[in-house]
């Protein structure tokens, strides 16, 4: 699957509530930019785990703390 998200600029930010579950309730006003990422995913059955590999800028930060990890993790 690959996937060519939107990137955008936040203009606004406002947290309405904290929820039970810990995450929060927003309001968002956003402007959206012609700029796109390229998110692909590929399977492969000789492998148990997941592989992150980014092309371009470099990403700061550790591959554990991915969100994209996270989810397929989660999944």
């Amino acid at each position: 699957m690959i996937a060519f998200p939107f990137a955008k600029i936040n203009l606004g930010l406002h947290i309405v509530a904290k929820r039970a579950d810990g995450y929060h309730d927003l309001e968002t006003v956003f402007y959206p930019l012609p700029l796109t990422d390229v998110v692909e995913i590929v399977v492969q059955p000789q492998q148990d785990l997941p592989r992150l590999m980014c092309h371009g800028l470099p990403i700061p930060g550790e591959a554990k703390d991915n969100l994209c990890l996270k989810a397929w993790h989660l999944l």
